[in-house]
């Protein structure tokens, strides 16, 4: 009877992977705890985990293995994750059409968004898609990027591992490593 409910509630929602609890009495002599965890989304550069809200928290240590396929969320400050997830959503959508798997968004302080991206194949490419000067300039940079990528690595016999995409309606593309490594070698044999 004497037991603070709200400060039990308070206390477990302390723990960093605690996105809510709630407690109550269960009648004569137990309480119970709900707990809903915050489902992680992408890993944070030091360890941490990102939730779809954007909120940064401490993961289990048995979660280690289980989240090391998430992408990597690059940035100068915590107060950018939401923003970051708020684009990785997008850029996800937008790279699972073309079979493509985002690895990691990068936020900047001077807000220069960087995507990677690795295709179906796993030969990642580097994206630099510049200033999200409009809601949708980004977005519409990578769709370009990933209309004509499969185009570009047959051009340049191999994939590029850098693109340049903060051109308007253009990209410019770094040649392979070997540029006479031909397509199907460097995409493992398909």
């Amino acid at each position: 009877f004497s037991l603070d409910l709200d400060v039990i509630k308070q206390a477990v929602e302390r723990l960093t992977w605690v996105k809510s609890a709630t407690v109550a009495r269960v009648w004569p002599d137990s309480i119970s705890v709900t707990v809903t965890r915050l489902d992680p989304v992408a890993r944070w550069e030091d360890g941490r985990l990102v939730s779809r809200e954007g909120i940064v928290f401490m993961p289990l240590v048995e979660e280690a293995g289980k989240t090391a396929m998430l992408p990597l969320i690059l940035a100068d400050t915590v107060e950018y994750a939401p923003e970051a997830i708020r684009f990785l959503k997008r850029f996800e959508d937008i790279a699972a059409k073309a079979r493509a798997r985002v690895q990691s968004v990068a936020v900047f302080l001077s807000r220069q968004l960087d995507r990677h991206f690795g295709d179906a194949a796993r030969h990642g490419a580097s994206i630099e898609l510049g200033r999200a000067v409009s809601s949708d300039t980004v977005f519409e940079r990578l769709q370009l990027v990933l209309d004509y990528y499969k185009q570009v690595c047959e051009t340049l016999r191999g994939c590029p591992s850098f693109i340049d995409a903060r051109y308007e309606h253009a990209f410019a593309a770094r040649w392979p490593n070997s540029q006479f490594e031909s397509n199907e070698n460097s995409l493992g044999g398909r």
